[in-house]
């Protein structure tokens, strides 16, 4: 996954997948946790640079719905 920060809300629901990291790029930060099948949560704005890294021994697939709060420009920034 691509660098990139979220300023809006999110709900994520995961489809498949064992473990996943999530690496914070300014602060050299690295959270990993299991996750499975049918895992559902709502997901603050994050405004940290971070990326998902699968760290399972299987493929990680997501859906992602995002909450806007207006009818601007996308509100996930992709960072080099």
């Amino acid at each position: 996954m691509f660098w990139h920060r979220y300023a809006c809300h999110r709900f994520t629901v995961v489809v498949r997948g064992s473990r996943l990291a999530i690496e914070y790029r300014d602060i050299k930060k690295t959270l990993e946790f299991e996750v499975h099948a049918g895992m559902a949560d709502w997901d603050e704005p994050e405004q940290q640079i971070h990326r998902a890294v699968n760290t399972g021994n299987e493929p990680y697939e997501e859906v992602v719905t995002f909450y806007r709060s207006s009818y601007s420009r996308l509100e996930r920034t992709m960072l080099p």
